[in-house]
């Protein structure tokens, strides 16, 4: 997740919410336009969901103070990509941003509020990919990237007693990178994937 120093208090507190408080709402709720206020983004639809349910849980049990909002990547409803949005009341509406690429720029253009210039009209993007050499650094007007969760793999056999197995008992972390990533070199056709990008960082179809 990529965010303003603004905002990051907001948006990392959300992420201790209970997710109990109700069925997440993608996009804000029919009717609802945010405050200037508010800690609202957009981006990649990979961890789209769980900002749907962030927002959902934050919102329901914070009914003063910052509200928190996450655009999908496509209408939910619609499925339309790029149909306009207003991310908050007073700011002019955009294309919707979608995937990582899109995001980011609607972040990076720090575009704010016209009634108050203190407020962005949009806080924070959804990243599914690192930062790059060309993201601007973590100070004042640039962007910061808070590691929201990670993949993790790892690697188990079938032991002696259950059958045994011709695989290697035991794998470095660099022979398990060799695996995923040339898979030729073990004669495999595909590698499996753990996690997959689209042109512009959101997740590939199945």
């Amino acid at each position: 997740m990529l965010t303003k120093s603004l905002v990051a208090g907001a948006a990392a507190a959300v992420t201790a919410v209970s997710l109990t408080a109700g069925p997440a709402l993608a996009d804000p709720p029919s009717g609802t336009v945010p405050k200037d206020t508010a800690a609202v983004g957009v981006g990649a639809d990979t961890t789209q969901y769980l900002f749907d349910q962030f927002s959902t849980s934050w919102n329901k049990t914070h009914k003063t103070g910052t509200q928190f909002f996450s655009w999908d990547a496509t209408n939910p409803v619609t499925q339309a990509q790029g149909d306009q949005i207003e991310t908050k009341s007073a700011c002019t509406t955009i294309a919707r941003p979608n995937g990582t690429g899109q995001g980011k720029s609607a972040l990076e253009t720090n575009t704010t509020d016209p009634t108050n210039s203190k407020y962005y009209c949009v806080d924070y993007a959804r990243a599914a990919s690192p930062r790059s050499s060309s993201d601007p650094a973590c100070t004042t007007g640039g962007i910061c990237y808070v590691s929201l969760a990670g993949d993790a793999v790892t690697w188990a056999v079938r032991d002696s007693a259950n059958g045994g197995t011709d695989a290697p008992a035991t794998l470095t972390s660099a022979q398990l990178d060799e695996y995923l990533t040339q898979p030729m070199r073990f004669g495999l056709l595909a590698a499996p994937v753990p996690s997959g990008s689209d042109a512009n960082g959101g997740a590939a179809p199945a």
